[in-house]
């Protein structure tokens, strides 16, 4: 019986470290910013000088999600970003822009 009460806490305790694992990982929303920016650049020329993005956005693979790029001649363009996994991965694509 002594036996099986030590080994309780740490039963108990790999159960609370189970739950929390458990919780939404958020994706890195700053990474996928500057992704975009250096794609968008790199893909257009045009020089974007901040793209912004949701804060709290759940890793998902295939959900999507709407961000902003603004550039430094005024434009503004707004960019659909896909999760390819849960891991951070992400594609995008411009999919309109208007003159601020």
């Amino acid at each position: 019986m002594g036996a099986a009460r030590a080994f309780l806490p740490t039963g108990l305790a790999l159960v609370v470290v189970g739950l929390s694992a458990c919780g939404e990982a958020k994706l890195d929303t700053g990474r996928a910013e500057s992704e975009i920016r250096s794609g968008i650049t790199r893909q257009t020329g045009v020089k974007i000088d901040t793209v912004r993005c949701p804060d709290d956005v759940e890793a998902r693979r295939g959900e999507t999600f709407r961000c902003v790029a603004l550039a430094s001649n005024g434009q503004r363009a707004r960019v659909e970003v896909t999760q390819r996994d849960d891991e951070g991965s992400i594609s995008w694509r411009l999919i309109a822009q208007r003159q601020r």
